[in-house]
């Protein structure tokens, strides 16, 4: 699925999440692989807020990715709900409990 990517709305939006294997081989220039947070996908989440109006209104104060807090987290938040702003948005009528614990728990682990 593209949604997050340059083919899909992710160029509207500015929320690239997709990464790409190419990006942490050594062979990349330097030697060394990228450290996440030199990805495109974490200055485009961490820290960020949402591009998007009606989200912004509907969780006001929350960033895609807040450090140390999944409740202030857009994608955190978006992945644990269903109906009105649920990701991913079509053809999902649960919440993958166990996908959703680990996002918070690798969000709250975000320093």
């Amino acid at each position: 699925m593209p949604c997050h990517s340059t083919r899909g709305l992710g160029d509207e939006t500015q929320l690239v999440l997709r990464l790409r294997a190419g990006q942490f081989w050594a062979a990349h220039g330097t030697g060394q692989p990228p450290t996440a947070g030199a990805t495109d996908t974490f200055s485009a989440s961490v820290n960020v807020t949402p591009t998007t109006a009606s989200v912004a209104q509907a969780f006001p104060g929350a960033r895609r990715i807040t450090p140390g807090s999944h409740a202030e987290s857009l994608l955190w938040l978006l992945a644990s709900r269903r109906g009105n702003y649920q990701m991913p948005p079509l053809v999902s009528h649960r919440v993958d409990e166990v996908g959703t614990m680990l996002l918070a728990d690798w969000i709250d682990s975000l320093k």
